[in-house]
């Protein structure tokens, strides 16, 4: 079943009203967790995006947020419990590093007590908005089943895998060198795979974010939590599997003229788009590693 293409025109791609609301691709309690608030003009910060370094003024910045494709009314009141929850997730991974990184998990019912069940649906409808606005803002259609999870019409999301990783080298970086401009804030690469190049829509759409150490990938593919977890619901679970990023699996930085060069290979050194050093069909056979970790990784134990 493809993604199909599909232009919202304006409209609020989960209630269909008018978009007017313009929803943070990072969240913004996030960004301040890292950078801090107020203004950012003296850090000198950047956002890198794909191959662009975007000035990061402040966690409010315009070059933090989606394009106009939610109503103020879903990017708001509707949204409210999931963002709330969200957080309190990311304030606890953040309090918790090194017991994280000896684990290789996160219970959650250390996190939320024996509200974990429903509150970890929350975290990930939180994560399936993201997705959501990164499918819309490409014009590609938000799929019923992850309408349906928002709208808590379904307990299932069965549309989108993910794979949180703790990216060790990024969080050791970061500590020794105790700048702002080594603490990653990383936005991926939206990116698609089509099987004919006569389909007007995608076999499925991907992508990660990094916080710091803390990293979420996904892929958005119709029935893939379904085909991963053999159509039972990994939210049964309470344990979410972190994939260790260890030192010793980063690449060598000898020939690294810049820190940029030496951020974008600590984000795609595993996932596919390596620095301008690399060899093109390294990178392809990477980038299909990646995809095919995406397609069978399971978050839930």
């Amino acid at each position: 079943m493809d993604i199909k293409r599909l232009n919202y025109n304006d409209k609020c791609w989960w209630c269909g009203n008018i978009a007017d609301s313009r929803e943070h691709k990072l969240k913004k309690t996030d960004i301040e967790r890292i950078y801090g608030t107020g203004s950012y003009q003296d850090k000198k910060l950047i956002l890198r995006k794909n191959t662009s370094n975007l000035p990061l003024r402040g966690s409010k910045s315009d070059y933090m947020k989606f394009e106009k494709c939610m109503c103020k009314n879903c990017n708001n009141a509707r949204s409210h419990s999931i963002d709330v929850d969200y957080t309190f997730f990311t304030d606890y991974i953040f309090k918790n590093t090194s017991n994280i990184f000896n684990e290789g998990y996160i219970d959650l019912t250390e996190v939320f007590g024996n509200q974990w069940e429903e509150k970890t649906k929350n975290i990930f409808r939180y994560l399936a908005k993201h997705v959501a606005c990164q499918a819309a803002t490409a014009n590609y259609e938000v799929s019923n089943n992850i309408i349906d999870f928002l709208n808590k019409e379904t307990d299932s999301l069965i549309d989108i895998n993910f794979m949180f990783q703790f990216r060790e080298l990024n969080l050791y970086l970061s500590q020794v060198f105790e700048d702002d401009a080594y603490k990653q804030l990383f936005l991926g690469d939206f990116q698609y795979t089509k099987t004919s190049s006569d389909s007007l829509g995608v076999n499925n759409l991907y992508g990660f974010y990094t916080l710091d150490w803390f990293s979420v990938n996904y892929l958005y593919q119709k029935n893939i939590v379904s085909k991963v977890y053999d159509n039972k619901s990994p939210f049964d679970n309470h344990k979410i599997l972190i994939e260790i990023v260890g030192r010793q699996k980063y690449p060598s930085f000898k020939d690294i003229t810049n820190i940029e060069e030496m951020m974008n290979i600590l984000e795609y050194f595993d996932r596919g788009k390596l620095s301008k050093l690399s060899q093109k069909l390294h990178e392809d056979k990477v980038a299909f590693n990646f995809l095919n970790k995406l397609q069978t990784f399971k978050s839930f134990f």
